[in-house]
């Protein structure tokens, strides 16, 4: 069976990536789902963003690729209302301009029709290395009462996705009928008895990992289904073309999500076309 197929940050090979253009344009393609990201701003609002590729222009009026060694967790120390000011499109193109960086708020009024939500919260504290605990379940609960507030009955189309456990204990707490995704790096920084503890504390619906790690190790297929758990794979930042991988690895997953999900979509039913001659 093909798997399902969500989009990353919307249709981002064709138009910037988490703008409203973006993810409105992939919903009315029809795909299976969309995944977007959000951010924290300094007053406590969700906007839709990826700031670890993403950072301010030297202007200060929209956003750019980041550098080599970007500013960290620039989101947090902004205002929502200046955030949504940003330029989020000329980046990508002149013909973008005036594309503005939405709200989670904004993207929840769309017309959603039976398009899938994959919602990732970032982890808030990831570029501090001497976070504690404490630390990191203060700033997850925080996190996770700004996402209840602004969505709080999920629906059955939406997944919380996220790689800070933190953020899944708090969102059960809050949010106790969400459906849970753990996003996995692709060194998997988590070992498998750690994954199995944190399911049997708030009930993974899915893991998710790279594309890349499914095809070095295809026991996470295994390993998924002792759960009881979907198997989810992701297209990461640094990784060649998706259908550079085999129809069997691209296959063992359940939900793919991929930059391109309409050539995804076109060439896995050419390799069955041919398989079937």
């Amino acid at each position: 069976m093909s798997p399902r197929l969500a989009a990353h940050r919307g249709l981002r090979t064709q138009f910037p990536e988490n703008t409203a253009l973006a993810i409105r344009s992939a919903i009315e393609a029809g795909v299976w789902g969309v995944e977007f990201d959000l951010e924290l701003t300094k007053d406590k609002k969700l906007v839709v963003l990826h700031q670890e590729t993403l950072e301010l222009n030297e202007e200060k009026t929209g956003i750019r690729l980041a550098k080599e060694d970007p500013m960290r967790d620039w989101t947090s120390q902004m205002m929502a209302s200046d955030l949504m000011q940003l330029d989020a499109g000329a980046w990508v193109d002149q013909k973008y301009l005036g594309e503005r960086v939405p709200s989670f708020d904004a993207l929840l009024e769309f017309d959603w029709q039976e398009t899938v939500r994959c919602i990732e919260l970032k982890d808030p504290l990831q570029w501090d290395r001497d976070r504690s605990k404490e630390d990191e379940l203060r700033s997850s609960r925080i996190y996770a009462s700004a996402f209840a507030k602004a969505l709080p009955t999920p629906g059955k189309r939406d997944f919380v996705l996220s790689f800070a456990p933190g953020i899944h204990r708090c969102v059960r707490e809050l949010l106790p009928e969400s459906q849970l995704v753990l996003n996995l790096l692709s060194d998997a920084g988590e070992s498998k008895s750690e994954i199995q503890a944190l399911h049997e504390e708030v009930s993974l619906h899915a893991i998710d990992l790279p594309i890349s790690l499914l095809a070095e190790d295809s026991s996470w297929r295994e390993f998924a289904d002792s759960l009881e758990c979907e198997l989810w794979s992701y297209q990461n930042f640094a990784m060649r073309g998706v259908n550079s991988f085999s129809d069997e690895v691209l296959s063992s997953a359940d939900v793919l999500i991929v930059d391109d999900p309409i050539g995804v979509a076109a060439n896995m039913e050419q390799v069955g076309d041919d398989e079937s001659l």
